[in-house]
């Protein structure tokens, strides 16, 4: 009797040995295929969006999902043609006058700073080549990895659109790597886990919808010039979590120097007010069928991707924690604990 429990506990602390080791492999795994990692959850979080639009257009109009994904992207396409038609010109001229407003708006910074006597604490006279130095060191920087960025696109274009087109397949292959007393579990996991990053895409979307318009709406009516390609950069930097309304309010306050002292300060002025109706007023609204994270989550998933991915891991880090929250739910707190949370929503 008691050689069998002595065997059960020594199974037992094997099976956790086994899990430890399994773990401290599968980081070092992480860690080494970082880049790949990333642009597959990035192909992933795109047929998911392609999954579940191609499903609703497929139910409106009554036709099957590979059509209905199809036609959808031919939408798509034909969007983004017909809107760089009507606008292209105007936001390609706007964006190639920002980098050198943008540029102007540092000058001006810096011989303010020169006037008041303040150049001499940050590095003597000569800061103004240093800057303008800068600048273009920077601007090399983007061109040399222009072509990466265009790699990494269609990398996961291509892995989007072949996971929202045969899903089946893919799951299937998951679902099998577990035993199959769990294949049901898996699935809803898996069900829950694409529902929850669907909604918090909408949610995203409306953000930064919204932010887009306003930003370019209230840039307008303060005069500031290039205010369609400040109203684009704020509304896609507001996917970026944390940091993005804060840099997407540099470039605008500078070009607001540009014209004068008192129009940054009215830009500076306006974007903090957008930001206080995106987090008080869109943001409550958009979570009552949207998904988000508790915020202290949010700030530590964004600085541990971070450092693990570099920028691209922060641009990810909350869709990845979030489907990662509702696996574990699902799969641990439900199934190993039989416990069911309190909120049955997702977290925050």
């Amino acid at each position: 009797m008691l050689a069998a429990e002595e065997r059960k506990d020594l199974a037992a602390y094997s099976r956790r040995v086994l899990i430890a080791a399994a773990v401290v492999v599968g980081l070092w795994i992480a860690w080494r295929l970082a880049t790949f990692l990333i642009l597959a959850f990035a192909g992933i979080l795109l047929a998911v969006i392609l999954y579940r639009a191609s499903t609703a257009l497929g139910r409106v109009l009554h036709m099957g999902r590979r059509w209905a994904l199809a036609l959808l992207l031919v939408l798509l396409a034909a969007a983004l043609i017909g809107g760089g038609w009507l606008f292209g010109s105007q936001a390609v001229s706007q964006f190639q006058q920002l980098g050198q407003t943008v540029g102007q708006g540092f000058d001006q910074i810096q011989t303010w700073l020169r006037d008041v006597g303040a150049m001499q604490l940050l590095g003597g006279s000569g800061g103004g080549g240093v800057v303008g130095s800068g600048l273009m060191s920077r601007a090399m920087t983007v061109a040399t990895t222009a072509f990466d960025l265009m790699a990494g696109l269609l990398i996961i274009l291509f892995l989007g659109i072949y996971l929202a087109a045969t899903p089946g397949v893919y799951r299937r292959g998951i679902v099998l790597l577990f035993p199959k007393e769990r294949h049901a579990q898996i699935n809803a996991a898996l069900d829950e886990a694409g529902e929850g990053l669907w909604r918090w895409m909408l949610g995203q979307l409306v953000s930064m919808l919204t932010i887009a318009v306003l930003s370019t709406g209230l840039l307008l009516l303060l005069g500031v010039p290039m205010a369609l390609a400040l109203g684009i950069i704020a509304g896609l930097l507001e996917f970026i979590p944390i940091l993005g309304p804060w840099l997407a309010a540099v470039p605008a306050v500078l070009v607001g120097l540009t014209v004068d002292v008192q129009t940054a300060g009215w830009v500076a002025l306006a974007y903090f007010g957008i930001q206080q109706v995106e987090s008080y007023v869109i943001t409550p609204l958009a979570e009552r069928w949207a998904v988000s994270l508790p915020p202290a989550v949010t700030v530590a998933a964004a600085t541990a991707f971070t450092m693990l991915f570099g920028f691209v891991g922060l641009l990810f880090a909350t869709p990845f924690v979030l489907a990662l929250i509702v696996l574990v739910r699902c799969l641990y707190v439900r199934g190993a604990l039989q416990e069911e949370p309190r909120d049955g929503r997702m977290p925050g």
